[in-house]
């Protein structure tokens, strides 16, 4: 599978939205600036724990997020790509349950 790519248009888009929200311009989002970028991009309420916890997984354990660890996030939020663990844990919940598997 290709990995999604953003056009350089997408790309210098993100990146006027992640220095916009980087209202203290050190080049990263922490918990407060990620909460209020998501909510602008994505247009739902975001909770300060769960932006952390984003930032938690974007950028191994950090407090902050930086523009290329922001891009890939955004890059899985907008095209999620399905892993082999993803389907192995579908197949094994459906067994489990005699449903039949939904990866779409």
């Amino acid at each position: 599978m290709t990995p999604f790519e953003f056009t350089e248009e997408i790309v210098e888009e993100l990146r006027a939205i992640f220095h916009h929200f980087d209202k203290n311009k050190d080049g990263k989002l922490c918990a407060v600036e990620l909460k209020h970028t998501m909510e602008s991009v994505l247009g739902t309420p975001m909770s300060l724990d769960y932006a952390l916890s984003l930032i938690h997984q974007a950028s191994e354990g950090k407090k902050f997020m930086r523009f290329e660890e922001f891009l890939e996030y955004m890059r899985r939020k907008m095209h999620p790509e399905i892993t082999e663990d993803e389907i192995l844990t579908a197949f094994l919940v459906s067994s489990r349950n005699h449903l039949p598997v939904n990866l779409a």
